[in-house]
């Protein structure tokens, strides 16, 4: 692998205390012999020797061939590159500890790709194109274990959310007598790239695939809890077993079926310069933009007030000067002097002309909004989504929210209003807060495709209403979210 250059985004050293906390909770017995794959400056080799591990019992490997201040600690080879490593050698151990490259496949050197997507765990554990390299380096991690073998690896959030994971995610207590998992909702590394919280997994007592061992979990707020629980001896008792809807079945009593097979969920209008196609009320007045030239809109997750945004809601937005107009004019629209002046003032840089989202379009003033969807919900804010249905005709929303449309356009409105109390379901929360990728600001993200493949209960939509959905609404919107779940779960079948 020499000449082979390692890319910057895979140089990120785990803090030692997060290193010594993670080595600590994963245990070592006399004559077990470790592995660390990705050795880089050696936080980890040196969390491992700090245990008392002879330098004999440890193994490391590193693609770059430049030597680091710890590869005294253990028998480290240089200039070696794991996942092809991991497909030939002959030894196991009884740790293995990591802290993987978080790089995408498809950016790989060619040999390392092609090492990547010839590793798989068994035939429904493979490596594909669109994965990452953390994945592919803890499934061939397993393939290296020892019976009763275990293994730390620090991972991205995207462990909880990724496609390409799902596979190895809904498997793994099958290897393993016991796997734990702890997220941290603020990022451990500090890069400006690196946004979204981190998670350790523990994964103890390899075993061949067989009936699912235990799957535990805990959420921690900060990397200071996060060390302080891993140090701990009685972490046990942070951990809570991973229920049912979260578990690799997502089996259980109740009937399920995949929200993606209930709803459509598109992006909201993308606009390429908020600052010129979303006006507030004043500021149209002020430019004298008739009505004709603009369209009524949602343009950020508070304006999502209530479980039916009707047009007396909108309007409220709209005298509180929030930005709720969208410019759109209409081509009768364009002949006035208003919107000429406007559209003059944009041409002249009162818009971003140069921004990809516009210079691609045909007319540049011309936006693609989704039009007769049947509700909002916001994909980011510190909340977990939920639905607030579409009561007045021709609102839309910008693309800081998602639309909705039910997929059978024959829903009656109880069918329709169990859907949305669906989403609520104390099993369907657990699903999304997995799911969700933390922010700063305590916000959490989720992408269409995390909202889509979550499995919701069906609920008896002939004992449902409208009365009771805002109720469970209500207590959302006050940060609720014990005694809305209890509402919703009343109704699961």
């Amino acid at each position: 692998m020499s000449g082979i250059s390692v890319p910057s985004s895979c140089v990120v050293q785990t803090p030692p205390a997060v290193a010594s906390a993670m080595v600590t909770a994963l245990g070592q017995f006399e004559g077990a012999r470790w592995l660390e794959p990705c050795v880089g400056q050696g936080s980890l080799l040196r969390a491992v020797s700090s245990l008392g591990v002879s330098r004999s019992d440890i193994v490391g490997l590193d693609i770059d061939s430049m030597q680091g201040p710890s590869d005294h600690l253990g028998q480290i080879s240089r200039g070696v590159e794991f996942l092809s490593w991991a497909r030939s050698t002959s030894q196991r151990f009884d740790r293995i500890v990591a802290n993987p490259p978080y790089i995408a496949i498809e950016r790989l050197h060619p040999e390392i790709k092609s090492a990547a997507l010839s590793t798989a765990l068994d035939h429904d554990v493979q490596i594909t194109a669109n994965g990452n390299a953390w994945y592919a380096f803890l499934c061939a991690a397993i393939t290296l274990l020892k019976p009763n073998g275990s293994l730390c690896f620090l991972l991205p959030a995207a462990w909880d959310f990724a496609n390409y994971a799902a596979p190895l995610r809904r498997s793994i207590s099958a290897y393993f007598s016991a796997v734990e998992i702890y997220r941290t909702k603020d990022p451990i590394f500090r890069a400006e790239d690196v946004q979204d919280g981190s998670i350790v997994l523990i994964a103890r007592g390899r075993r061949q695939r067989q009936a699912n061992g235990t799957t535990s979990r805990a959420e921690v707020a900060s990397t200071d809890e996060l060390i302080n629980v891993l140090a701990s001896p009685d972490r046990g008792e942070t951990l809570h077993l991973q229920s049912d809807a979260t578990t690799a079945s997502g089996e259980d009593s109740h009937q399920r079926c995949r929200l993606g097979d209930l709803i459509a969920i598109r992006l909201g209008v993308v606009t390429g310069d908020t600052s010129y196609f979303l006006l507030t009320e004043s500021r149209r007045r002020e430019l004298g933009l008739p009505r004709s030239s603009v369209t009524p809109v949602l343009s950020r997750a508070r304006h999502l007030v209530t479980s039916r945004m009707t047009k007396a809601q909108w309007e409220k937005l709209r005298n509180s000067d929030e930005r709720v107009w969208l410019f759109t004019p209409t081509a009768q629209a364009m002949k006035t002097p208003a919107v000429k002046a406007y559209l003059s003032y944009g041409r002249k840089g009162g818009c971003n002309m140069t921004n990809h989202k516009i210079s691609t379009r045909r007319s540049w003033h011309k936006l693609s909004a989704p039009t007769n969807c049947d509700a909002f919900l916001s994909g980011m804010s510190t909340s977990l989504p939920w639905l607030s249905f579409r009561e007045m005709a021709a609102l839309t929303a910008t693309n800081t929210l998602y639309t909705v449309k039910f997929v059978d356009r024959d829903l009656d409105e109880k069918r329709k209003i169990a859907i949305g109390m669906s989403m609520i379901t104390s099993s369907a929360r657990n699903q999304l807060r997995h799911r969700g990728r933390s922010y700063a600001a305590g916000l959490l993200k989720h992408e269409p495709c995390d909202l889509l493949e979550i499995e919701v209960p069906t609920l008896d939509y002939n004992t449902v209403s409208w009365g009771v959905y805002r109720e469970a609404i209500a207590a959302l919107l006050k940060g609720d979210e014990k005694t809305a779940q209890s509402i919703a779960d009343r109704y699961i079948k």
